[in-house]
């Protein structure tokens, strides 16, 4: 009896390990695609900054940011000559969301407005 529980304990072990491993690989399976936004917080009206033309697309694309062609191509994303100016308009589209989602609306990506804009959609 006790070689049977002696060889039964490691291949109980065994399996445990390759479970976890498998939680835990499937845990990471999707990264958060809205997780660029978090490199962007603080951002304000008047500053260049790289990843911007992503969030443009962002906010065109659940209905923030009137007038902005929206693009897959990362290329084509920054490709325009003020696609990564903090403008007027995203200033304002910010504005907009910060109100519709009851946040402080201050008009720059505070660190409020990032957490909710990284949260998953699921119509994404």
């Amino acid at each position: 009896m006790p070689t049977r529980t002696v060889l039964l304990f490691p291949l109980l072990l065994l399996f445990l390990a390759l479970f976890a491993h498998t939680i835990h690989s499937h845990s990471h399976a999707h990264p958060n695609p809205f997780g660029f936004i978090k490199d962007l917080e603080g951002s304000k009206k008047g500053q260049k900054v790289y990843d911007l033309p992503q969030l443009k697309n962002y906010l065109a694309k659940f209905g923030y940011l009137q007038g902005h062609a929206l693009s897959n191509d990362e290329a084509n994303l920054a490709s325009s000559e003020h696609d990564d100016l903090f403008d007027e308009n995203l200033e304002s589209a910010i504005k907009t969301y910060q109100l519709n989602h009851r946040l402080p609306v201050t008009g720059y990506l505070d660190s409020e407005t990032v957490k909710q804009m990284m949260k998953p959609r699921y119509f994404y």
